[in-house]
C-alpha cells in the first residue's frame, strides 16, 4: 500500500486495484483534478485502509484475487454502517448482472476498463458533491430535531421529549422489571422573584439554575424544564431509595448556591418531590409524573426546602425558606 501524505483538507480518494498500472492511471488522472489520494492492491488492505485514513470516496475495482469488489463492498457495509464513502466501480465486464450486483453492494457509478482519466475524475467530483448536500441535509436534521428537542429558555430537554424519555424508562421497566425513578422539582417562592426583580430576571435564575444542574447528572439521566419553574430529573436503572440520596444532593446544591438575580446576590431554595418503580403504581409518564407532583405538594405544605419520597423519613426535612 502506498499512501501519500496529506497536508491539507483536499477530498481523499482511495484506489482499490490488484494491478499496479491501473492504480498509476488512476491516481495521476485524480492528483492533476487536485485530490489526495492513497492506494491498496487487494481487498483486505482497502479495508484496512477504510478503517485507518477514512477516505472521502473509493474507486475500486471488481475483480481482484483474495476478495473481490463487490465483497469489499459488503463487507464495508458490515464492517462501517455509519461511513458515507461513495464507490465508483472500475471492471472489465460489461455484462449487466455484474452492474446489478455492484449496485446492489452499495456502488454508487460504474466506469468499464479502459477509461478516460478526466471522466474518471469529473464523475469523482459529483459523487463527492452529492455526499457534501447529503451531510448538509443530516447536520440540517439533526439542527432540527434538536430544536423540536429543548428548552429554548434553558437549554435543557424540553417537555416533548421528557414525556417521549419517560414512557420509554416505563416500558423498559415493564420488560425487564430494573428500576427507574423521577424527581419533580421546582423553585419555592419563585412568583416573588418575577415581582421584584421582573420576568427577564427570572428567566437569567432560570437559566442559572440550569446551569447549575447540568454538570451534576450522569450522563444516561435526562433533566428536563417540565414548564414555568418546574424541572424533571428522570434517573434510569436507579433505586428511588438512590433517588431520594440524589434529590437531597440537587436541594443542598441549590441552598448552598449563590444566585445572580439582577444584579443581586440572591438564595433560592426547592422542592422535591420523588417517585420510582418499582414501587409506586404508575404504567404511563403522565402518571409517573403526577405522583411526583402529589410529593412536591406536600414538600410545599410542609414549609419547602425538603424532600419528600414515597416513604419520607424526618431527616429529609429542612428548614423553611
Amino acid at each position: 500500500m502506498s499512501q501519500d501524505k496529506q497536508t491539507n483538507t483536499l477530498p481523499t480518494v482511495l484506489i482499490v486495484d490488484d494491478t499496479e498500472e491501473i492504480r498509476r492511471l488512476v491516481r495521476i488522472g485524480l492528483k492533476s483534478s487536485g485530490y489526495n489520494t492513497v492506494e491498496a492492491s487487494s481487498g483486505p488492505e482497502a479495508l484496512f485502509v477504510i478503517e485507518t485514513v477514512r477516505p472521502d470516496i473509493m474507486v475500486l475495482d471488481v475483480m481482484m484475487p483474495q476478495m473481490t469488489g463487490f465483497e469489499v463492498l459488503r463487507e464495508m457495509k458490515l464492517r462501517f454502517p455509519d461511513l458515507d464513502i461513495p464507490v465508483i466501480m472500475l471492471t472489465a465486464k460489461t455484462e449487466t448482472d455484474d452492474k446489478v450486483e455492484g449496485f446492489e453492494a452499495g456502488a454508487q457509478d460504474y466506469m468499464t476498463k479502459p477509461f478516460e482519466p478526466r471522466e474518471l475524475a469529473a464523475r469523482v467530483k459529483v459523487l463527492l458533491r452529492a455526499r457534501q448536500e447529503r451531510e448538509r441535509l443530516r447536520a440540517a436534521a439533526e439542527g432540527l430535531e434538536a430544536l423540536s428537542t429543548t428548552d429554548e429558555l434553558t437549554g435543557l430537554h424540553n417537555r416533548r421529549h421528557l414525556m417521549s424519555r419517560v414512557s420509554e424508562a416505563i416500558a423498559e421497566h415493564i420488560r425487564h422489571g430494573g428500576p427507574v425513578s423521577l424527581l419533580l422539582f421546582d423553585i419555592d417562592r419563585f412568583k416573588s422573584v418575577n415581582d421584584t426583580y421582573g420576568h427577564v430576571a427570572g428567566d437569567d435564575l432560570l437559566r442559572e439554575l440550569a446551569d447549575l444542574l447540568r454538570p451534576n447528572i450522569r450522563q444516561e439521566d435526562v433533566l428536563a424544564r417540565y414548564g414555568g419553574e418546574e424541572f424533571v430529573m428522570l434517573l434510569p436503572s436507579t433505586p428511588v431509595e438512590s433517588a431520594v440520596v440524589m434529590a437531597e444532593r440537587v436541594r443542598e446544591l441549590v441552598a448552598m448556591h449563590e444566585f445572580q438575580c439582577d444584579g443581586n446576590p440572591l438564595r433560592i431554595t426547592v422542592s422535591i418531590g420523588v417517585a420510582g418503580l418499582p414501587g409506586d403504581t404508575v404504567r404511563t409518564a403522565e402518571e409517573f409524573i403526577a405522583m411526583a407532583d402529589k410529593r412536591l405538594y406536600l414538600a410545599k405544605h410542609l414549609g419547602r426546602n425538603r424532600v419528600i419520597g414515597p416513604e419520607p423519613p424526618a431527616s429529609t426535612e429542612s428548614s423553611a425558606a
